[in-house]
């Protein structure tokens, strides 16, 4: 048989230059460049779905038998092989995508189909050695346009690792750009925000949608749309409205012509051609007069503000006095067993937390009737009975479980909530208290024994920087190491000791003797190094 080249189409000269289009891991030059896993279809059919790969080096990569998997599978026939610095799109529907987006370089089908709500794309080359992973979701900080708006998921800074939510981006067009880079253009609206709105609201309050231009341009929105659905513009903002440098414009749902919905809804942005989402923003169920929004104005985030600032600079976030503390999500043992959320009350009163949830990252509701005391702390476990034999400390009263799931090794979202009406306590569920951790935060504690914990409880556990390990130096005990063995051929003296670590770690070392035949011939005696370094070194 003789071999067969894929030849997709090349990025231009300029392009290839592009950070998108950069590896994003060490293992392989290859990288999932785009997803389309909810496209915009009439009647929901999405055989639009497809995955982009991207050969990122200037020669071709041979990917015979390379299989992608996950909710989809794949297997790349004998004799593929996939140019350089070139894509190639493995769609649900091949014919389909070539009918609609005009491109040749498409092959498939793959089987199964990519989950509107979160999925898993993986890449393995021809030995079954997993090359690339991609775990999306539909929820923020993941980028909500491309679910059901017409967006797909790029991969637009690849050198923070596929697998961090921070290295994706919503297209910038939609369709996506299947087979070609993702352009770059300039576009004065990118400065428009979805900065503020308030969606449960009871009389005098009205509900509203705040836009901010956090650019140093004028912006001009004449014509965009505003809507609570990816498939109908419900608003269009007059001709002439204009949003200064650091500006504000309000529409209250009098202006809109429809209301939010306090049980949690998704609001977009439209150009006015209608072909991207400028921004897009979902929420979960809201407290009764409490909005939410960006803080400082035009950040990533989306949080509960302290009070509603309609038109003008938005408020701090709302501080509750229930945060989490603590979390264990990749313990030294590698079993899930293992793992826990800690919650600290830092306010001056206890704070009954029955029935509240945790709604992403894991799942578990807090049994009725919990109280956590001012300045307590209550552990909630992925196995309650196995932390009790562990830590002493650990008793019925400060400690729940079992929860359901497992908590990523590589830094996931955990929001923890409560019923918005106590006397409706499984439904409506308000955000009190969210983090989304990364593998990066604490160095000790991505497998090597530390949780991560929070360096001030009264800090913003939002911001990676007031977490660090756990300090687990006080709980390990001291070990005697003894070692016989022959030196330079017993020839000569011994002159000098050096102690390395096969791998990163830390440890104490203290009364450290060296003997031959029995007889004492150096020794650093105890108190030893308390007297200080001299005659040591570190290499």
């Amino acid at each position: 048989m003789g071999i067969s080249i894929v030849i997709a189409s090349a990025a231009s000269p300029h392009l290839s230059r592009l950070r998108q289009l950069s590896p994003s891991s060490r293992g392989t030059p290859l990288i999932i460049s785009e997803i389309m896993y909810h496209p915009r279809e009439a009647g929901g059919t999405e055989v639009l779905e497809y995955i982009e790969i991207f050969n990122t080096e200037p020669v071709p990569e041979e990917m015979s038998g390379y299989r992608i998997s996950g909710d989809v599978d794949f297997t790349f026939p004998s004799g593929t092989w996939l140019a350089g610095r070139s894509f190639v799109v493995v769609a649900r529907d091949p014919a389909a995508l070539r009918q609609a987006s005009g491109m040749d370089n498409v092959i498939g089908p793959f089987t199964g189909n990519l989950p509107n709500d979160n999925g898993q794309v993986r890449l393995h080359n021809r030995a079954g050695a997993l090359l690339l992973e991609v775990e999306y979701e539909d929820q923020m900080p993941w980028p909500i346009a491309a679910d059901g708006a017409g967006h797909s998921l790029q991969l637009a800074r690849p050198d923070y690792g596929e697998r961090s939510v921070d290295a994706w981006s919503a297209s910038r067009f939609r369709g996506g750009s299947p087979g070609l880079p993702d352009p770059e253009v300039a576009d004065p609206l990118d400065g428009a925000t979805i900065n503020e709105f308030l969606a449960h609201s009871d009389p005098p309050q009205v509900d509203f949608i705040e836009l901010h231009n956090r650019s140093t341009q004028t912006v001009d929105l004449s014509h965009c749309r505003l809507s609570d659905r990816a498939d109908t513009d419900k608003f269009i903002i007059p001709t002439g409205t204009l949003l200064a440098p650091g500006g504000w414009a309000v529409f209250s749902e009098t202006d809109l012509g429809f209301a939010l919905s306090g049980q949690g809804e998704t609001i977009f942005l439209v150009r006015g051609d209608g072909a991207r989402v400028i921004d897009a923003v979902r929420f979960g169920a809201q407290a009764n007069g409490v909005s939410s929004g960006r803080w400082p104005d035009g950040a990533s985030g989306i949080r509960e503000l302290a009070w509603t600032t309609p038109g003008t600079t938005n408020s701090p976030p709302g501080l509750h006095d229930i945060v989490i503390n603590e979390i264990m999500y990749h313990p030294i043992s590698g079993q899930a067993k293992d793992e826990y959320v800690e919650l600290h009350n830092r306010g001056n009163q206890a704070v009954d937390v029955g029935y509240w949830r945790f709604v992403d990252g894991i799942d578990f509701m807090i049994p009725p009737g919990t109280v956590i005391p001012a300045g307590g702390y209550l552990v909630v476990a992925r196995d309650r009975d196995n932390l009790l034999t562990k830590y002493a400390q650990l008793d019925a009263t400060n400690t729940v479980g079992d929860y359901a799931g497992e908590l990523s090794n590589r830094g996931e979202r955990v929001v923890l909530s409560r019923p918005d009406n106590p006397g409706l306590p499984f439904q409506d569920f308000v955000v009190v208290d969210e983090v989304t951790y990364s593998d990066g935060w604490g160095r000790w504690a991505d497998g090597d024994g530390s949780s991560l914990e929070l360096i001030d409880a009264h800090a913003d556990n939002a911001l990676g920087a007031n977490w660090r390990g756990s300090d687990e130096t006080s709980k390990a005990p001291w070990t005697d190491i003894e070692h016989t063995g022959v030196i330079d051929n017993q020839a000569g003296t011994m002159e000098e000791l050096q102690v390395f670590f096969p791998q990163t770690g830390e440890c104490l070392l203290d009364n450290i003797e060296l003997k031959r035949s029995g007889e004492t011939v150096n020794r650093v005696t105890n108190g030893g190094f308390e007297g200080g370094l001299t005659g040591w070194e570190r290499l």
